[in-house]
């Protein structure tokens, strides 16, 4: 049933309440009652459509930031007076902002967007781990400790580096592509 069959079911409606002598002050008809529901559900979607576009734009700044600072802390070259001792401290500060982002804005997300936020954290993580793992055997072979190979630490490196340059960018781009589709969106 669409509006304009409400609309010749109103018009008869309208036609008994008229004759039972009616006069309250409602709108009259079923077509105008349909259509007042219809305005309320477009506005109500439209708020939620704007909280959305509120909660996915800092979001997604937030984890961009996440993915810069481990893709510094990853790469394979220094540049001269670069401070890499200072990115773990600003990937830290990022996961923060991001996972406080998230939290404030978790309910208005699609469950898909929630699922590919989780999934990008979790390779942060997973790509730091590696990181310490490497940094800790590359230190016992500085130190020249038998019980750890170097093939060790290049392998942790690796993975690391493995996660930063093929892992994660597929994933912000899955992000990005959908933050895109909800931002675009016609409400339909």
């Amino acid at each position: 049933m669409d509006l304009n069959d409400l609309k010749d079911i109103s018009i008869i409606s309208a036609s008994i309440f008229s004759i039972i002598g009616g006069s309250i002050a409602v709108p009259k008809t079923l077509y105008e009652i349909a259509k007042l529901r219809e305005e309320k559900s477009r506005e109500r979607k439209s708020r939620i459509h704007a909280k959305q576009i509120d909660a996915i734009v800092p979001l997604y700044i937030a984890l961009e930031k996440c993915f810069h600072y481990y893709q510094q802390m990853t790469k394979p070259y220094i540049f001269e007076g670069e401070k890499t001792e200072e990115y773990p401290a600003l990937l830290s500060s990022a996961l923060s902002e991001s996972r406080k982002q998230f939290m404030l804005s978790r309910l208005f997300l699609p469950p898909d967007v929630e699922e590919t936020v989780d999934a990008f954290v979790n390779k942060i993580i997973e790509g730091q781990v590696f990181l310490e793992e490497f940094k800790r055997l590359d230190k016992l072979n500085k130190h020249h400790d038998p019980r750890y190979m170097k093939f060790d630490a290049e392998n942790y490196w690796n993975k690391a580096e493995n996660v930063s340059f093929t892992d994660l960018p597929p994933i912000l781009q899955a992000l990005k592509r959908r933050a895109r589709e909800i931002i675009h969106d016609e409400l339909g």
